[in-house]
């Protein structure tokens, strides 16, 4: 009988769940979801000023992320796996 790994979370939410809201996310939940630390979110905002790796909303101080551009940023560097044609 293989052991299943406990589900990661955050604040009580997992990945699919903070995603699934629809909400703006902070640096540290997209940090979260994304399995990056958030320095490396704060990098690629100074590093590529105009034109950062990761979309983000700036709100004055405040940094936010669109859960439908990680999810699309995840989707888009998926390697291997079956891919469904149609035939």
């Amino acid at each position: 009988m293989k052991n299943k790994s406990p589900e990661l979370k955050l604040n009580g939410l997992s990945v699919k769940e903070i995603l699934g809201s629809g909400k703006l996310i902070d640096e540290v939940a997209a940090a979260f979801c994304l399995s990056c630390s958030i320095a490396t979110l704060q990098r690629d905002r100074h590093i590529n000023i105009g034109n950062p790796r990761i979309p983000y909303i700036k709100l004055g101080r405040m940094v936010r992320y669109e859960p439908s551009i990680i999810i699309e940023l995840i989707s888009q560097h998926r390697v291997g796996g079956l891919m469904k044609t149609d035939t």
